[in-house]
């Protein structure tokens, strides 16, 4: 014989001595929380001798001899983040360029458009730019860290070109993929990619030896780190300038 029984306010059958809870009869209890934003983001250009911050906020490359090896030179300086954002469910992504081309305001650009004012630069348009003799430039190159400052650069400086080096080519805001040789190397590769995160976690970019991307994760309240070189072997004579574009976008 069935029984009706109440027990703590919920309604069941006894059947053969087994409770059997109606599912309709469970209580449903709301929830809810505000999550309110937290953006919070440090940059500062630092001294690699010591890690502290340069007032002046630049990256000389100073003097260098017309006769250097090929990318050997670099700033005793670099460049330092910390990024905690959770403004976006996404996450974020933090990208590096130079904008070479003033004139060019509608991205991307016909590669005709940059190609008639570099005949001798190449694909790759990102770098130092000659203030005193058109056409002149040098490329320059980037890596990330996230060890602690020394007192030098954590690796050695290399050619961008060779993956083992580990560094990457410094592109222009204006780059388009290469249409003679079907290379990607406009800005929308990964050549402009520093680091992404979300609220909790950065990864900073970091190519392997074959050229695969294997990141470096850190949490959000850590620091990372920019550092920068340029082949200015063979250079013609001038003086070279650009300004370094940190874009953080939401993913």
């Amino acid at each position: 014989m069935n029984r009706i029984m109440k027990w703590l306010g919920v309604v069941g059958v006894v059947v053969g001595g087994a409770l059997t809870v109606r599912a309709a009869d469970i209580a449903t209890v709301p929830a809810s929380a505000t999550v309110t934003s937290f953006v919070s983001i440090s940059t500062s250009v630092r001294l690699v001798s010591n890690g502290n911050v340069d007032p002046a906020g630049a990256l000389p490359f100073g003097s260098v001899s017309g006769g250097a090896d090929s990318w050997s030179t670099h700033p005793a300086r670099f460049v330092q983040f910390t990024i905690q954002d959770n403004s976006s469910a996404n996450g974020w992504r933090l990208v590096m360029y130079t904008k070479n081309f003033p004139d060019i305001t509608t991205y991307p650009p016909t590669p005709a458009q940059v190609l008639a004012t570099t005949p001798t630069w190449g694909w790759s348009w990102g770098g130092l730019k000659a203030t005193n003799n058109p056409g002149a430039w040098v490329p320059m190159g980037w890596r990330a860290s996230t060890t602690t400052v020394n007192g030098s650069i954590p690796f050695s400086l290399g050619n961008p070109g060779v993956m083992a080096n580990r560094w990457t080519f410094v592109v222009d805001r204006a780059a388009a993929d290469n249409l003679e040789t079907g290379d990607v190397e406009g800005y929308d590769s990964s050549y402009a990619t520093v680091a992404v995160g979300n609220a909790k976690k950065v990864n900073v970019v970091n190519s392997t030896e074959s050229g695969q991307y294997d990141p470096m994760e850190i949490n959000a309240n850590e620091p990372f780190r920019v550092y920068l070189e340029a082949d200015c072997a063979g250079a013609a004579v001038a003086t070279y300038a650009t300004t370094l574009y940190f874009d953080k976008t939401n993913e």
